[in-house]
């Protein structure tokens, strides 16, 4: 375990941070085939030769046995308060500003939730640049889980995805939490790769996960939270960290991601921050990045509503493209039937950002209407983007002025009842749309499709038994999830039994008086 400085910072200057991920090292992760190293790479960047650049080396072998997660936080932590620059150790210049690629991702945000009250109250700015890196897992980790097990690899544990995993579960929801508060200056940008190999050759590999196998980091796991994610083109776990050269996406994305945070602290620098905003009044890609997250992009091949729904939904696309008006929708039905991810993938087929608006920050800010109309204005501005409003109903039920205004833009609207919503959110050219709970057909769908890639499912499984069930979409992926988990505590194939047992406790889970009408 060590760290090389690439280039010391210049006097009161950040450090950029480079952290590997699992069973890698701070020259191997970074470096490209043709020898370009990436913290390099970042030194010949004219705007940021005050910045320094660490690379952060920890174990993490085959043999590293129970050195686990938290034991990288503690050495991470120790090298940062004690490896010195001209202006003291780096844990004091209170500008860090990580490049995380995979598990170092988990490390780094695990460091920023255990020590938040020391970071707060020395006023530090994060900064978090996560490349690849598995918010909730891979599913991947979960078919070496055995072998981790045995070997006694916690690394390779904590990365294995599903509810049982309490540990990354529980640091998702204490990061979201830190995140949202405010209390502490974070920014972020996640990067995530295209496919799971790019290379030629890898013939069994192929054979065994099929022609088009999903990426080691899925989309929804690499870009949880922060707005604007990327996906870098033609690049796998490895290669998205190794670019070529400086005109790759990967390093202009890094290069603008430092710039625009830099520029961002300097504008605050010294500014009491009730004054900030009257003082100089945020940008609109300031403001969409405080109150909205990316949503990921979808196919409209992954939608399964009913056939006069996809009917309206198309009509919808159509009458947007061609009349080059604006999309203002409102998705209505019980939760579960695919609302949000139809405003994915309306999103994604007229070419525009989907971006969940974050309704509690909005309603918690001090001026909810204004802060509503600056969200709604900045959407505007950026032209490219569809404001998603997510179970709107419920915060318009807890203060209803607060949201009370005439939206403008692109926006998608997604309720339980369209009849709980302001009328001023209701005109003439807003399309109304209900989605029902699937029916029995729709249901048998949905459970075949839900199967995940290495599920050792028992041959003859009868889903169309398991569609009497009347579940709606998102209770099918929790049973699959559950099924397989029963499975995996008897070191079974998932049967039959498990599936009807995983539908047990999700209807047993249900909250008291809730149905599915």
């Amino acid at each position: 375990m060590n760290g090389v400085w690439v280039r010391l910072p210049q006097p009161n200057a950040g450090v950029v941070i480079f952290v590997h991920g699992i069973l890698a090292n701070g020259e191997r992760s970074w470096k490209n085939q043709n020898g370009s190293y990436w913290p390099k790479l970042l030194e010949q960047e004219p705007s940021l030769a005050h910045l320094g650049i660490y690379v952060y080396t920890y174990q993490t072998g085959f043999a590293s046995g129970h050195y686990s997660v938290s034991n990288v936080v503690d050495d991470l932590t120790e090298r940062l308060k004690t490896e010195q620059t001209d202006s003291g150790p780096i844990w004091k210049g209170g500008v860090l500003l990580f490049v995380c690629h995979s598990m170092g991702g988990i490390v780094v945000r695990k460091l920023v939730v255990r020590r938040q009250a020391e970071l707060i109250e020395m006023g530090a700015k994060i900064g978090l640049f996560l490349v690849a890196s598995p918010s909730l897992g891979s599913a991947y980790a979960n078919w070496i889980e055995g072998v981790a097990r045995a070997a006694g690899h916690s690394q390779a544990l904590s990365l294995t995805f599903g509810e049982d995993n309490q540990w990354l579960n529980d640091l998702d929801s204490e990061f979201q939490t830190l995140k949202e508060s405010r209390r502490l200056f974070i920014a972020g940008r996640e990067l995530h790769e295209d496919k799971l190999f790019v290379q030629e050759g890898k013939s069994i590999l192929r054979r065994l996960l099929g022609s088009r196998p999903p990426p080691i980091v899925q989309p929804f796991s690499a870009s949880r939270y922060f707005g604007d994610p990327l996906k870098i083109p033609h690049s796998d776990h490895s290669s998205i960290v190794k670019p070529a050269h400086r005109k790759e996406i990967a390093h202009r994305a890094l290069v603008r991601f430092l710039e625009e945070t830099l520029t961002e602290l300097s504008a605050t620098e010294g500014q009491p921050k009730d004054l900030e905003e009257a003082i100089s009044p945020p940008d609109s890609n300031t403001v969409l990045s405080r109150y909205t997250q990316g949503l990921m992009g979808a196919s409209i091949d992954d939608l399964v509503v009913t056939a006069s729904v996809m009917r309206r939904l198309e009509e919808m696309v159509l009458a947007t493209y061609y009349s080059k008006t604006q999309l203002n929708a409102i998705f209505h039905g019980p939760g579960g039937v695919g609302k949000v991810l139809a405003a994915r993938c309306i999103a994604t087929r007229l070419q525009l950002r989907a971006l969940r608006v974050d309704l509690s920050a909005v309603v918690a800010a001090n001026a909810p209407r204004q802060t509503l109309q600056s969200v709604l204005e900045a959407a505007g501005t950026a032209q490219d983007c569809i404001l998603v409003f997510e179970d709107a109903d419920r915060f318009v039920e807890s203060d209803a002025t607060a949201l009370s205004i005439q939206l403008t833009g692109n926006w998608i609207i997604t309720a339980s009842a369209s009849n709980m919503l302001p009328h001023e959110w209701l005109g003439a050219h807003t399309d109304l749309i209900a989605f029902d709970l699937p029916d029995t057909l729709t249901r048998e769908h949905i459970w075949r499709r839900s199967i995940p890639l290495g599920m050792p499912l028992l041959y003859g499984t009868d889903f169309a038994a398991l569609s009497e069930h009347e579940l709606n979409g998102e209770e099918i992926l929790v049973s699959v999830e559950r099924a397989w988990q029963l499975a995996k505590a008897e070191a079974s194939a998932v049967e039959m039994i498990h599936f009807e047992r995983a539908v047990e406790i999700v209807i047993g889970n249900r909250s008291p008086g809730r149905s599915l009408t």
